[in-house]
């Protein structure tokens, strides 16, 4: 049973319906309009892209805990796979602190937006200047910080899995 696999798919099937929703209620449009640098859809896309890798190592690492130990010839092999694995992983959690990072990035930019103009410190015109301004700084600390949410939440259950596998099949990893 690929147990591992089959979460990632409800975390993977629950984004893309709330997706779905956010895009039918217009919220893209809307996170299009009031984000002046756009960073909302790199995080976006930085998270789509890991979202998807942890979905392969997801899929890799359920075949190799459900085969680990049943099939004699590759017992040897089996640690230094895992370990790979929990490896490929920690790229997982490095995008999620980039998304995290790429959120600040985006209030940063809000904040100037709102306090600095072209010509010096005369600060957001008027009041459409200034609900760009922190619509950008809102907009993109929230996508961030959900996405990094969910990443970390797959980066979790990926490593945990295969840990548990590592210490069933090397007892000396429960030290580390």
């Amino acid at each position: 049973m690929k147990k591992l696999f089959l979460l990632w798919s409800l975390i993977a099937v629950l984004t893309a319906v709330s997706a779905i929703v956010t895009w039918m209620l217009g919220g893209f449009h809307f996170a299009y309009k009031a984000d002046a640098s756009k960073l909302t859809f790199v995080i976006l896309a930085v998270f789509a892209v890991m979202t998807g890798w942890c979905g392969w190592l997801s899929w890799k690492a359920s075949e190799v805990i459900d085969c680990a130990g049943k099939i004699s010839t590759y017992n040897d092999k089996w640690p230094r796979m895992l370990r790979d694995l929990q490896n490929d992983a920690r790229h997982i959690s490095t995008a999620a602190d980039i998304c995290t990072l790429l959120g600040l990035l985006g209030t940063i930019c809000g904040i100037i937006m709102a306090f600095f103009d072209a010509g010096g410190f005369k600060g957001a015109q008027s009041k459409d200047q200034l609900g760009v301004a922190v619509g950008t700084a809102f907009i993109t600390t929230f996508a961030g910080i959900v996405c990094c949410v969910v990443l970390m939440l797959q980066h979790h259950l990926l490593v945990h899995a295969v840990k548990r596998k590592q210490i069933e099949l090397t007892p000396e990893v429960r030290n580390e």
